[in-house]
């Protein structure tokens, strides 16, 4: 029996099987498979291919052609709607072209869970112009970092993996009043004297990442400190950039520029958003470091525990594919931590919830880890939620 709602979706019992459509036809389709009056997916040549990429264990399994979508979603453009320049049709043509299937899972870890999301490349990709990062990295960062930190964001190799396929997408591109992509390099070094190729991304082929801490929730604002961290490959062109970005906000009345015993410094001006103080900001041991507020980079690399010391840190890394091209890590664990000394929080929380869920529910969740990896016939993206018995 096949039953229609008001909302134009449709269920149908059949055969041990539960069919649920957005329309009548659609299930009535499955019930011509299930009952062998038509070919099910197995047949699906490009269907198949793609579950080599599937893993054997999982709770829930999902797949899309993109070549189906991009085909009905032509329909909505027509000749006045198509750019050459920035625009819905630029920006559709380019991800018709690039990506071809998508398929994601869900899977039971014995420490957790994992998501998995995979993509293929369409027949007509050009590699020259992927975002997709290529390279595997280890996110060694993290070494310098205390152990408390709360969240952690890494890529590697910026300036060929994402601003020169950035570069060559954009060079033909109208950015209308802003005029060309080159005109808006040009504008942006003869304001700051910085080449953007040259004195910032031409040094970055290592690893990049933005790290930092929250405390004090109850604060207005919270406490907090932030890191930005590059690998860079040449010292004294990235200290000579680090001057100029401190010269033109310094003329820009954001900060003034403070050296103290050799420590360069920006100490920010009060523009009512409620960032003051002190920034800190060294070039050393090949890495570029800023961090707000200053104490916090002073205390960076200090003797005691780092956050890749941590337990939590290394399993979340270990549950995550090897070949890392991005990665990302939040600590729950800290947050947690955090709630607990906010006065109040903890019993909101449980009220919230009328005492089904509290905080020591909870407490089994360490942390949720992200990292991509390259295939040569496309890419994954990789999310695993790190779960730990007390």
């Amino acid at each position: 029996t096949t039953e229609s709602t008001p909302s134009t979706t449709a269920i149908a019992f059949v055969d041990n099987v539960l069919a649920l459509g957005g329309s009548a036809d659609d299930v009535k389709a499955v019930i011509d498979v299930v009952q062998g009056r038509a070919e099910s997916a197995e047949s699906n040549e490009r269907l198949q291919e793609f579950r080599a990429h599937q893993k054997e264990d999982f709770l829930v399994w999902g797949y899309a052609d993109l070549a189906d979508v991009w085909s009905e979603a032509e329909d909505t453009f027509d000749s006045s709607g198509y750019s050459s320049g920035v625009g819905t049709r630029a920006l559709f043509d380019q991800m018709r072209t690039t990506y071809d299937r998508v398929g994601f899972s869900l899977s039971s870890l014995t420490e957790g869970f994992a998501f998995d999301l995979t993509v293929v490349h369409s027949p007509d990709f050009d590699e020259t112009m992927a975002y997709e990062p290529t390279k595997a990295y280890d996110p060694a960062i993290a070494e310098i970092l205390p152990a408390d930190t709360m969240f952690y964001l890494s890529a590697f190799d910026i300036y060929n993996q994402s601003w020169l396929p950035g570069k060559a997408q954009w060079e033909d591109l109208d950015f209308g009043e802003d005029g060309s992509f080159d005109d808006i390099v040009d504008r942006i070094r003869r304001e700051t004297a910085i080449d953007l190729e040259r004195d910032v991304f031409a040094l970055l082929t290592g690893e990049v990442a933005v790290a930092g801490n929250v405390s004090d929730f109850d604060d207005d604002p919270p406490d907090f400190s932030v890191f930005g961290i590059a690998e860079v490959n040449d010292s004294i062109a990235a200290h000579r950039t680090m001057t100029l970005v401190g010269k033109y906000l310094n003329e820009q009345h954001v900060i003034k520029q403070r050296t103290t015993d050799g420590v360069e410094r920006w100490d920010f001006l009060d523009d009512g958003s409620g960032l003051t103080g002190l920034a800190e900001w060294e070039v050393e041991d090949g890495r570029v470091i800023i961090g707000y507020p200053d104490s916090a980079v002073e205390d960076l690399g200090s003797d005691g525990a780092s956050l890749a010391d941590t337990d939590d840190w290394k399993r979340t890394v270990d549950l995550l594919p090897e070949d890392k091209t991005f990665f990302g890590y939040l600590s729950i664990a800290r947050i947690l931590e955090e709630i607990r000394k906010t006065d109040g929080a903890e019993d909101a929380f449980d009220e919230s919830t009328g005492g089904d869920v509290t905080l020591a529910d909870l407490d089994p969740i360490r942390s949720i880890g992200m990292s991509g990896t390259s295939r040569e016939d496309g890419f994954g993206v990789h999310f695993v939620l790190f779960m730990k018995d007390n």
